[in-house]
C-alpha cells in the first residue's frame, strides 16, 4: 500500500508539472502570460502576505507547534496555473478532489510511525484517502472504531481502495490530458495565428508552388523539402522537410485522415 500511493502521488506531481509546462508554451503562442507566473511588484507581494495571515497563518502555526515543520507563504502557487488551463473543465473539479485525497494518504503514510488500522474479524482496515487526515493519530483510530456507521463511511480494505484508486487516477489523467491536446490541436490549425506551426517549421500553402510534385491519396496533399529541421534533431527525429504545405480553404477543417506525402518525412535517427 506504501508504494502504490507513494508512486500515485508522484504520478500527480509529473503531470502537473508537465500540463504547468504545456499551458506556458500554449499561452506564450497566444502572447499571453498565464496566471501565477507574472512576477509580483512589491503591492502584490505584500497583498498575498495579508491575505496568508487572515486565511491560513492561525492553522499553520498551528501545525508549526505540533511538528517544528516551518511557515511556507506561497507567493506563486501551480494551482492558478491549473485552474486556469482547465477553466470549465468538469473533470478538473474531481481531478483536485481526488489529487488531495492521494496526497493526505500518501503524506500520512510517508510521515507516520504507521498508518492507523482496525482489525475487524478477518479484515484490516485503514482510513480512506478523503478521510486520512482525521485518523493521523492513533486515538482517533480507536474512538471511531466504536462507531460502526464512521467505520463504514470513514475505512475500507486497503487492496480494493489502492485499486479503485489507480483506475480513478489514470482515467482522470487521461481526460485532462485530452482536453490540453485538444487545446494544442485548436491553435495549430489557427488561421489568426502561427506561432504553434513555426515552432515546427509549418506554414500554411498551396502545394502547387512546392518544386517537389505531391503525392495525394486522400485528404489534403503535403508537399515537402530536403532540409533537416534543428528542433526535430534535438529530439532525435530527423524531419527531411523544412516546410509543409497544406492546401486549405478558408474555414475549412483540418484532414481527418493519414495525407499521403512525397518523400520520407519522419524517420528514427540511428540515436532511437
Amino acid at each position: 500500500m506504501e508504494t502504490v500511493y507513494s508512486r500515485l502521488s508522484s504520478a500527480l506531481d509529473v503531470f502537473e508539472s508537465l500540463c504547468f509546462t504545456l499551458w506556458r508554451v500554449l499561452c506564450g503562442c497566444q502572447n499571453r502570460v498565464p496566471a501565477g507566473t507574472a512576477k509580483l511588484d512589491a503591492n502584490q507581494i505584500h497583498g498575498r502576505v495579508d491575505k496568508f495571515i487572515a486565511e491560513r497563518y492561525s492553522k499553520a502555526f498551528d501545525k508549526y507547534e505540533r511538528t517544528g515543520q516551518a511557515l511556507n507563504i506561497p507567493l506563486h502557487s501551480l494551482r492558478e496555473t491549473l485552474e486556469e488551463a482547465f477553466q470549465g473543465v468538469v473533470p478538473f473539479k474531481a481531478y483536485s478532489n481526488h489529487s488531495g485525497s492521494i496526497r493526505q494518504l500518501r503524506n500520512a503514510i510517508i510521515h507516520d510511525v504507521r498508518l492507523g488500522r482496525v482489525q475487524m474479524g478477518e479484515k484490516t482496515l485503514v482510513p480512506k484517502p478523503a478521510s486520512a487526515s482525521k485518523y493521523r493519530s492513533w486515538s482517533a483510530v480507536h474512538q471511531a472504531s466504536a462507531f460502526p456507521r464512521q467505520m463504514q463511511s470513514d475505512f475500507v480494505e486497503p487492496q480494493p481502495q489502492a485499486a479503485t484508486d489507480f483506475s480513478q487516477t489514470a482515467e482522470l489523467l487521461n481526460t485532462l490530458y485530452g482536453h490540453l491536446l485538444s487545446a494544442f490541436q485548436n491553435e495549430f490549425w489557427a488561421t489568426e495565428r502561427s506561432s504553434l506551426r513555426e515552432m515546427f517549421q509549418l506554414e500554411f500553402g498551396n502545394p502547387a508552388d512546392n518544386p517537389l510534385p505531391a503525392l495525394q491519396t486522400s485528404g489534403s496533399p503535403l508537399a515537402v523539402s530536403n532540409k533537416q529541421s534543428s528542433w526535430a534533431s534535438r529530439l532525435g527525429v530527423s524531419l527531411t522537410a523544412q516546410a509543409v504545405l497544406i492546401d486549405l480553404q478558408a474555414g475549412s477543417n483540418p484532414p481527418s485522415d493519414t495525407t499521403a506525402v512525397s518523400g520520407d518525412v519522419l524517420r528514427p535517427s540511428p540515436s532511437l
